[in-house]
């Protein structure tokens, strides 16, 4: 399994950090479909990171996943703590975290929802 490279600056523990500071441990959930940012402000895994002034609604009207966004919108690459694989790979956990079909298929533990487990299983699984 490939395993993902924080960029220069990133810890394990800044991410968590930022990804608490912009979720609510909580899904980011726009209508039924998972947001990058709602309008009560929260952010799912890629939404986190993404600044307020590059935020487009369009991108959560219009789902688009995260290594297309950021093929899209290039100058949200230096935001972000992985590269657009590695960023859509914690899309994923984040994504499916009430799966336990994902969880089964991935080895991991099932987290009912809990957004904060996903990543932290996420980075311990995927990330160096």
């Amino acid at each position: 399994m490939q395993k993902f490279k924080l960029r220069d600056g990133w810890t394990k523990q800044k991410v968590m950090e930022q990804f608490k500071q912009m979720n609510n441990g909580t899904k980011a959930m726009r209508n039924s479909d998972c947001a990058y940012r709602t309008d009560e402000g929260n952010a799912c895994a890629v939404g986190a990171f993404i600044p307020e002034e590059l935020y487009n609604v369009r991108w959560d009207n219009d789902p688009i996943l995260a290594d297309s966004l950021i093929k899209e919108v290039p100058e949200l690459d230096k935001f972000m703590p992985l590269n657009k694989t590695g960023m859509r790979r914690m899309q994923k956990y984040h994504d499916h975290c009430e799966s336990e079909y994902f969880a089964e298929k991935n080895n991991i533990e099932f987290t009912n929802g809990n957004t904060y487990k996903s990543i932290e299983m996420f980075l311990e699984k995927e990330v160096y």
